[in-house]
């Protein structure tokens, strides 16, 4: 299998050519406008099949490929790769613009493509372990920055779109009433909360611009327990009396820890299974908060 890398910046760097260049079943060919970058990163990783030219990419053979580039140049790239039968993984979200969104999901159904965004968060082992929980009954997950100025679309498609994700997954039933509130300053965002009903659960998500400090934690509670964990390599688990906490080991890799090792070879079977994990609805939920006057 040829897949492509196209983009080479600070994500790809941190997140995924670690795992990449570790991988030798797969024919990889890395794509970046930035030739000085280019320059650096094929001598450090000593690589054979790397471009900045996005002709000799495009016309390479490729079966799929990883999109790494900003968010505004998403529609015209997948479209593009759609069109040519080519899988695509695109770093989240696909589009701000949820009309841009909806087209592109349909149009790789239509194609009989895969068209897959890169929610790592799904494949975290300590969200994969409150996956398994059954009978979950309330859920509150939230990510907060320290005292941060952003607009506030980006800001919701940037950030709040993981946990809003993540809340989708672990939901065992159909999502049958949300409800969005957002408070803005000028158009920044500074805090933004989502609730989320199915008919026998509730998920409370919530993101906080000026919160003081920077901590993603996510509560579950079942008949069976109370869990919690923080920042994606803690586990605590009550029951009754008992508590019990649950970390990784001092060797695990943070990558594995956070789930893009897992996410990548994901990826990987869904193009050799032609299989789409479906994240429209976690962009439509989204939407509600960028449309949201509250």
């Amino acid at each position: 299998m040829k897949i492509g890398i196209m983009g080479l910046g600070n994500i790809a760097q941190k997140a995924y050519l670690p795992i990449l260049n570790q991988m030798n079943e797969i024919d990889w060919i890395y794509h970046t406008r930035n030739k000085e970058t280019l320059k650096i990163l094929k001598s450090k990783y000593n690589w054979d099949c790397a471009t900045s030219d996005f002709n000799i990419f495009m016309n390479s053979g490729l079966d799929a490929v990883m999109i790494h580039t900003p968010t505004s140049t998403h529609y015209q790239l997948i479209k593009l790769f759609l069109n040519r039968g080519i899988h695509v993984y695109v770093d989240k979200p696909v589009s701000e613009s949820i009309e841009e969104v909806e087209e592109l999901y349909a149009l790789a159904k239509e194609k009989g493509v895969v068209l897959m965004v890169g929610f790592n968060r799904r494949y975290a082992p300590m969200y994969q372990k409150l996956k398994s929980i059954p009978g979950k009954n309330l859920l509150y997950l939230q990510k907060h920055r320290d005292n941060v100025v952003q607009d506030s679309t980006f800001a919701l498609y940037d950030m709040m779109i993981h946990m809003v994700d993540l809340a989708v997954y672990l939901l065992d039933e159909e999502i049958v009433a949300s409800i969005p509130h957002v408070r803005r300053d000028n158009n920044h965002l500074i805090y933004a909360s989502l609730t989320l009903h199915t008919k026998n659960s509730s998920a409370f998500i919530s993101i906080n611009m000026q919160a003081g400090s920077r901590i993603e934690t996510v509560e579950l509670m079942s008949e069976e327990g109370h869990y919690r964990t923080e920042n994606m390599d803690k586990l605590t688990v009550t029951q009754g009396n008992d508590v019990r906490i649950e970390q990784f080991g001092d060797w695990t890799p943070t990558l594995e820890k956070r789930g893009f090792s897992q996410i990548i070879q994901a990826f990987i079977s869904n193009v050799e299974h032609q299989q789409t994990p479906n994240h429209l609805q976690s962009h439509q939920l989204v939407e509600t908060l960028v449309k949201c006057k509250k």
